[in-house]
């Protein structure tokens, strides 16, 4: 879409003076606002991981769950599970497991909401705190006889909150008890929601619904801001063409005689007049 817009073929490359992740912030955080294709192909790529979570009654993912082997039970699938995915499942698994930015984005807005207990893996799946239970507690793990049961089989579900029962093969030992009393206050101190079933909400909008909007909006102003004074050039006041020039002004991005050297152009004979000096 880049090379599109700014013809950067190889048989005309062309200078581009400004990012494409900088052209394709939005214009309060100093960008232009066009729409990245890449974010936004990879927003419609997480929407199936929220389906696959939330449609438990769509045939497509009881045919995902046993083409790959997922426990029909699980709210995310895991790429780990199944080494032979197709390459279209694989990629959705891909972009949301991603370590970058957008794939840090997307997994820390989608939030998996206790109701029951049923379909959320107690040791595997993050739903206490920012890691899987096996990762924060190691030595409870190791020590647990049910290391693959959903959270219904450790506890159940009280008005007053859950009752848990953790099953161990062992006693614990005295270096292990301060361990067991913070593992206990953090179960203690999660709240079930009042669905009667798992799911995964959205924390990107107010009612817990995912939307590709509210995802590539989420990204976008995770972004870090270009400074506010790029906001004054889009007011309005004058012709889109004047505000785009005004705006690579303010980002020292015009194609001075100085500036087109500096970046190989050979063309030019004497440079040493007529630049700018574009300092705000």
């Amino acid at each position: 879409m880049a090379n599109f817009l700014w013809d950067g073929s190889l048989e005309r490359k062309k200078i581009h003076w400004v990012k494409w992740s900088d052209v394709c912030l939005p214009k309060s955080l100093g960008g232009l606002g066009i729409i990245d294709l890449e974010v936004q192909n990879r927003a419609l790529l997480g929407k199936w991981i929220w389906k696959f979570a939330n449609d438990k009654e769509g045939h497509w993912q009881n045919i995902i769950a046993k083409k790959y082997q997922y426990n029909l039970k699980s709210l995310l699938p895991h790429s780990q599970q199944n080494g032979r995915l197709s390459w279209i499942w694989n990629g959705i698994i891909k972009s949301f497991e991603k370590d970058d930015q957008f794939g840090i984005c997307i997994r820390s807005n989608l939030k998996i909401q206790l109701g029951d207990g049923s379909l959320i893996n107690f040791w595997h799946d993050i739903w206490l705190c920012d890691v899987p239970l096996r990762i924060k507690f190691p030595r409870i793990f190791a020590i647990c006889t049910n290391k693959t049961g959903v959270i219904a089989d450790f506890g159940r579900k009280e008005a007053g909150g859950w009752v848990w029962n953790i099953p161990l093969r062992r006693p614990l030992f005295d270096r292990e008890i301060e361990i067991w009393n913070c593992f206990l206050r953090l179960l203690h101190g999660r709240r079930s929601s009042s669905f009667d079933h798992d799911w995964i909400s959205w924390e990107g909008s107010s009612d817990g619904i995912f939307s590709v909007k509210a995802l590539v909006h989420k990204f976008n102003f995770s972004m870090p801001p270009c400074g506010d004074r790029k906001l004054l050039v889009w007011r309005g006041v004058a012709p889109p063409k004047v505000e785009v020039f005004t705006w690579l002004v303010i980002r020292q991005r015009i194609p001075v005689r100085a500036e087109l050297v500096s970046r190989g152009l050979t063309t030019i004979i004497d440079h040493s007049c007529n630049t700018w000096n574009l300092t705000y």
